[in-house]
């Protein structure tokens, strides 16, 4: 990276956070245009989970090249989860952005075709269809979607941080303990 970077306090946070909303606005599109969204909706939950492992794959990767920066045993889990919560509330913000901008100007009807689906698989199995529209109507309005949105990347985001940042910890007092073992 630029040396201009590395002065600036956490631009690097930032810009990958921007990465990963970027990631996301790019994936909405591709699903779009693949049909997940319409004639594809079922199988959309499992191009969408694909599209959570590689997005969350970045902040990962992230935190292991912070981990790589430091000195060896000076890495801590705060550090890890500092810089990935820093990444997943910019993520989390740019998420909103990419969604909003997805929901008003390129597929308006993205939440009403997943309300129309919830409601398609609750006649399938039998299941209460008023309850089901109510719930749908909850889950799919606007604001909501946005908002669970917002909170999935920020929770699944810290969760993944303090994760990676332990197995990393961990990792490291392993090869600490097996350098000074084989002394």
């Amino acid at each position: 990276m630029n040396p201009w970077i590395n002065s600036i306090p956490f631009a690097k946070e930032v810009i990958v956070g921007l990465c990963m909303a970027l990631a996301t606005f790019v994936s909405l599109i591709v699903e779009y245009q693949f049909g997940f969204h319409g004639s594809l909706l079922d199988y959309y939950y499992y191009v969408s989970l694909a599209k959570w492992i590689i997005i969350f794959g970045i902040l990962g990767y992230s935190i292991y090249q912070l981990y790589l920066s430091m000195p060896p045993g000076v890495f801590t889990i705060k550090d890890g989860l500092m810089r990935g919560a820093i990444i997943s509330v910019v993520a989390a913000f740019g998420k909103i952005l990419s969604y909003g901008v997805f929901l008003k100007w390129i597929n308006p009807d993205f939440l009403k075709d997943m309300t129309t689906h919830q409601i398609k698989l609750a006649v399938i199995k039998g299941e209460n269809v008023i309850g089901v529209i109510d719930e749908a109507r909850q889950n799919f309005n606007f604001q909501t979607y946005l908002m669970s949105q917002f909170s999935t990347v920020l929770l699944i985001g810290l969760l993944v941080s303090l994760l990676v940042s332990y197995r990393l910890v961990k990792q490291s007092q392993y090869r600490e303990r097996k350098k000074t073992a084989g002394k």
